[in-house]
């Protein structure tokens, strides 16, 4: 039987920008990012500690370990806080609300370090730098976050603890700081375009390049599928003529001319049958089938099916059984499409069993009238475990020289696993090289 039914015809949590793509990465946001979180604020303590030295002429080791354990302590926590809560949270997102932190710990920075009298203010720069490979928003974001940082910081120092603040001095600073900021936007934003716009060429090339496949893919189906039909018209004519001369020229034949005459049906059925494969499968890969679901007896169809075999396998005398359960209940599917599916795994379970039997099995579920699937059951020669996944696609056999041996195209259960997937079933298998295989029609994807 040919099928020739016609054709027919993590996410994003939160808001922008912590919500956005560019945060996303378990291993990015748990992992790496936490070690450099890390780093830098172990490098940011020793600043802080070679500034006073230095330019403040003040040292002590109390202070110096406080400093280190203010930094250390805030990077192995908010490293702990993201590992914890990073996949749990799904309405606040860690990750981005640590890297705001971040921004308040340089300004701390800066606080440590001597204030208005600090040489670090341009730490405040430092997590708008690196944001320069996201985009202009976040800079943005980051940008404003660090000046009302800063401002905030000279702000608690006039106010809270009485310093006198030279705001002349701090607005030259501020406007240090933003001219910096100003500027990595400026050139991470043409960056970014310039980015954006080899994405896209790039993007447009491959999607022209897979249009062009597809096309080729195309041709090659249509090809196919004509040069097909065009085969199957004379092939059946030579069979039908060979038979004709066999049944009604038998007597007037030598025994040579029978052989010959024998070898041209059987070579010619072979034939057909790779070109029946052939033709399926095009239609199946180019066609947009659809499947009509009607109530369908499933101990029919098997019977039906196996019968069509008669009694033992063209390729030997292999018995094939029918284990069915009476009284099943019929089945919403599609008629043509499961038959056709049967028939290439009876047709498979024949050729690769010399010895034994097939059996053809309805299973059943919770209740004994109802069917979840068809199995169909052989004792041949079976498959390695390492082609199981193999076999389901076009043109494969289980090992490279069957084709010789057992022949056939390959396309037997590449054609009945993409009918499976269309009515909304799987196809699996079961195996053990020696003793046979198990292929399951189970009717619940």
């Amino acid at each position: 039987m040919t099928f020739a039914r016609p054709s027919s015809p993590r996410a994003s949590t939160g808001s922008e920008p912590f919500g956005s793509p560019d945060l996303g990465g378990y291993a990015l946001n748990v992992v790496h990012i936490p070690r450099l979180r890390f780093l830098g604020f172990l490098l940011v303590a020793v600043g802080v500690v070679s500034h006073n030295t230095i330019f403040l002429q003040r040292f002590s080791i109390e202070e110096t370990v406080l400093v280190v354990a203010v930094f250390g302590s805030y990077a192995t926590l908010s490293w702990l806080m993201i590992y914890l809560f990073f996949e749990r949270s799904r309405w606040f997102d860690v990750a981005g609300f640590f890297v705001v932190f971040d921004i308040l710990m340089l300004a701390l920075a800066v606080y440590l370090s001597g204030g208005e009298r600090s040489m670090l203010f341009f730490l405040m720069v430092m997590r708008v730098v690196d944001q320069a490979h996201t985009n202009v928003r976040r800079l943005m974001l980051f940008t404003h976050v660090s000046m009302l940082s800063y401002v905030g910081l000279m702000v608690y120092l006039d106010v809270f603890e009485g310093r006198t603040i030279s705001w002349a001095m701090e607005g030259m600073k501020l406007f240090f700081l933003s001219a910096v900021c100003i500027y990595v936007m400026l050139t991470s934003e043409r960056a970014l375009k310039n980015r954006s716009l080899r994405v896209f060429r790039l993007t447009k090339q491959l999607h022209e390049k897979t249009r062009q496949l597809e096309e080729a893919n195309r041709a090659k189906s249509a090809f196919l599928a004509n040069m097909s039909h065009e085969l199957r018209t004379p092939l059946n004519s030579i069979i039908g003529f060979a038979n004709f001369v066999l049944k009604r020229r038998r007597r007037d034949l030598t025994e040579d001319d029978r052989s010959y005459l024998e070898r041209i049906v059987a070579n010619g059925k072979h034939l057909l049958r790779l070109i029946s494969d052939i033709l399926d499968f095009t239609r199946v890969e180019t066609a947009r089938l659809e499947p009509v679901r009607e109530p369908l007896s499933v101990e029919k169809l098997v019977r039906e099916t196996v019968d069509q075999f008669g009694e033992g396998a063209e390729e030997g005398n292999v018995p094939v059984m029918i284990d069915v359960a009476p009284n099943l209940r019929p089945v919403e599917t599609d008629e043509l499409m499961l038959k056709q599916v049967l028939i290439n795994l009876l047709s498979n379970a024949l050729k690769f069993t010399r010895e034994g039997s097939v059996t053809v099995r309805v299973r059943t579920g919770e209740r004994a009238d109802t069917p979840i699937g068809i199995d169909v059951i052989d004792t041949g020669i079976g498959i390695p475990r390492e082609r199981q996944g193999a076999i389901f696609e076009a043109f494969q056999q289980v090992e490279g020289g069957m084709s010789r041996l057992y022949g056939g195209a390959g396309l037997g259960l590449a054609i009945s696993k993409s009918l499976c997937e269309l009515m909304g079933y799987r196809l699996n298998v079961e195996s053990e090289v020696g003793r046979g295989s198990t292929f399951s029609i189970l009717f619940s994807s």
